[in-house]
């Protein structure tokens, strides 16, 4: 059964230069089908002939040409204000042919939720031509999420970094403990941004079984994955953590690390005893 994802309402030109809207469900970054088209209802079977029908015809024939390339850009921008109900187009428009729409879709996963645009996409007018609506019911959303998740989790073998970290980072945002064996995977990846990311979504979730491989990360050789594995294990709180710390912060020579390390520390202390020292 097909689950539509979003519906977009997008502005087409039609008879004599005008313009009007027609809304589209997206059940998939090629799979769309027109949902409401004004010349539809008002000229029946006739609106097929119309400009803005030969127009959605087009659309669809040739998603992915080059001719749509502001287009496309401009639904990740909408994709990624939408918030976590954007996912799931987002992730399949990281298979768009274009470099730079694969980019922005990874930066939009990494930025979901945002309440503004994202600044590197190209300036928009206020008259944008796009607008996304989520259709999401509760049973919609449970059906969703089980198909995407495990998608969700695959992408963290993806080779280009910059995905990676796109997904760690939403994995992080919804904060779900039956993720934490790919964060911990992550943790372990050759590009730091990514073992940063996922120290910090580790720490977000916050689940004691993570320690022993966070306390591993307080020998990484990035000073800014020593600094959110030390920041993680602070949020974590357990008490079991305190000797690798301390260990780490005898030995830590950078001074920003080595104030995160002893944050931490103070952190947990504070926890298990409010009036001991560090």
């Amino acid at each position: 059964m097909r689950v539509e994802w979003v519906r977009v309402k997008l502005k087409v030109p039609c008879v004599e230069g005008s313009e009007h809207l027609v809304e589209v469900a997206f059940f998939g970054r090629k799979a769309f089908e027109v949902v409401s088209n004004p010349c539809n209802d008002f000229l029946g079977a006739f609106g097929a002939m119309a400009p803005c029908s030969k127009r959605l015809r087009e659309l669809h024939a040739d998603f992915d040409s080059e001719r749509h390339l502001e287009l496309r850009l401009e639904l990740v921008e909408k994709l990624a204000i939408l918030g976590v109900n954007g996912i799931p187009l987002l992730l399949e428009m990281l298979d768009d042919p274009q470099v730079k729409v694969c980019r922005a879709s990874a930066w939009a996963l990494g930025n979901i939720g945002a309440s503004q645009p994202l600044s590197h996409l190209s300036k928009r007018p206020e008259n944008s031509p796009i607008r996304v609506i989520s259709v999401w019911s509760e049973a919609s959303r449970a059906e969703v999420w089980s198909r995407i998740m495990p998608v969700l989790c695959q992408r963290l073998e993806d080779e280009r970094w910059w995905v990676r970290l796109a997904v760690v980072k939403v994995l992080g945002k919804l904060a779900d403990p039956q993720t934490v064996p790919q964060l911990c995977h992550a943790l372990e990846d050759k590009d730091w941004t990514v073992r940063q990311a996922a120290a910090e979504a580790l720490g977000t979730i916050r689940q004691e079984e993570t320690i022993p491989l966070l306390c591993h990360r307080l020998n990484d050789e990035v000073e800014a994955v020593r600094s959110a594995v030390a920041e993680a294990l602070g949020k974590i709180g357990d008490k079991s953590a305190l000797i690798a710390l301390q260990t780490a912060y005898s030995q830590e020579r950078n001074h920003e690390v080595k104030m995160a390390i002893r944050k931490a520390i103070e952190r947990i202390q504070l926890i298990e005893n409010p009036i001991s020292k560090f």
